[in-house]
């Protein structure tokens, strides 16, 4: 009852494994170390030719991305940039639409109080900014 209570709180990524076969054929495999052991999660592929085995090999990166195995901190980083730099352009207009929006406003009150009818461009410019 102790042991299986200590195995409970651990953690053990995963990562791709190269492995040579008999014949001279390379398997991609997705593995995880647990204590005293290696566990094979999923066959990605296997290959003889090279630049196949570096598409597997890729795959099984994106097997371990896409399942919740280790976890990239430069794409999270990326993430997190992009999201900033969307925060910030998306407050930037929000201040141009509300200045944009209480001239407006302005000029419909103008109209409304009848200073329209004043020919003087300087006059709205003061009364709308």
């Amino acid at each position: 009852m102790g042991v299986a209570s200590l195995k409970i709180g651990y953690f053990y990524p995963m990562f791709v494994h190269r492995k040579k076969n008999r014949p001279g054929s390379t398997s991609i495999v997705v593995v995880k170390k647990v204590p005293g052991r290696t566990q094979y999660i999923k066959t990605i592929g296997i290959s003889s030719d090279e630049q196949e085995i570096g598409q597997l090999l890729k795959q099984g990166q994106q097997y371990i991305h896409d399942f919740g195995g280790q976890m990239d901190m430069f794409v999270n980083y990326e993430k997190q940039v992009s999201e900033e730099y969307l925060a910030n352009y998306f407050m930037s207009n929000i201040e141009n639409v509300l200045l944009n929006g209480t001239r407006l406003i302005l000029n419909q009150l103008y109209i409304r109080i009848g200073l329209d009818q004043i020919d003087d461009h300087i006059l709205k410019h003061l009364a709308l900014n």
